[in-house]
């Protein structure tokens, strides 16, 4: 590919006889953007970002991300399943509001399937987002399975929605 920089046509730059641009403290021989091995990053090894092993970022490993928490959809991970989901309680504010919209959340799903952390990344206040999070507290999930079929804990987004009947 050549090269192209936008600027004044009399800017020149200096031109490289390189056959690798990268990261200086890069190892030249072990394919890697840092101290790691095969396409790692930092101390990463087997594609890692990070310090652990496997295509994972932070202390995570095999895909994971920090605390070995998974993406499912990625390297193989499945999604969880919510087997017991109540409906939240709408606060009284809403009701009288008849506000009908979504919260949405992002979930932690542990291995025996119970909620972890509780992250709200969209709000529509009235209460309602303190109902959805107590709601979503109380689900039970059959947990998300690695590529081997072993439970791990998952994050997902959950769409909590409110509907006046």
């Amino acid at each position: 590919m050549t090269p192209t920089l936008l600027g004044s046509p009399q800017l020149n730059t200096p031109a490289s006889n390189l056959a690798n641009w990268g990261l200086p403290a890069a190892a030249d021989s072990t394919n890697s953007q840092g101290p790691g091995s095969n396409s790692g990053i930092g101390n990463g090894k087997e594609g890692s970002i990070g310090d652990d092993r496997g295509p994972g970022y932070a202390p995570g490993r095999d895909g994971g991300t920090g605390d070995n928490i998974f993406t499912p959809g990625a390297h193989g991970v499945g999604y969880p399943v919510c087997i017991t989901c109540p409906r939240p309680d709408y606060s009284e504010d809403a009701r009288k509001a008849k506000v009908q919209r979504s919260v949405l959340l992002n979930v932690v799903v542990l291995v025996d399937g119970k909620v972890g952390s509780i992250e709200m990344v969209k709000s529509l206040g009235m209460g309602l987002d303190q109902q959805a999070i107590n709601s979503v507290r109380t689900w039970k999930f059959r947990p998300g399975t690695d590529a081997a079929g072993r439970a791990v804990a998952t994050r997902v987004p959950i769409e909590v929605q409110f509907q006046l009947f």
